[in-house]
């Protein structure tokens, strides 16, 4: 089972909040030099609406991004 069924989470969550959510922090460094982690936080439609969070590395030199980790705000 993978940390996101443990959680209840689908993958059309966290693609929803990295489309509408939002950065609400400063990002912190990421373990390699010259990328930084967000985090993003909107709402699960899937859920009554309620809060995911992501954290993700975006690659703009490689044109990528590596999603860390998606949780339920509320828990």
């Amino acid at each position: 089972m993978t940390q996101m069924e443990e959680r209840n989470l689908l993958t059309g969550d966290a693609l929803n909040v990295l489309k509408k959510g939002f950065v609400l922090d400063d990002p912190e460094p990421a373990t390699q030099d010259g990328l930084w982690k967000y985090k993003m936080i909107g709402t699960s439609p899937n859920s009554h609406n309620r809060e995911v969070a992501t954290i993700i590395i975006p690659d703009f030199t490689n044109k990528a991004a590596k999603l860390v980790t998606v949780y339920w705000v509320d828990e």
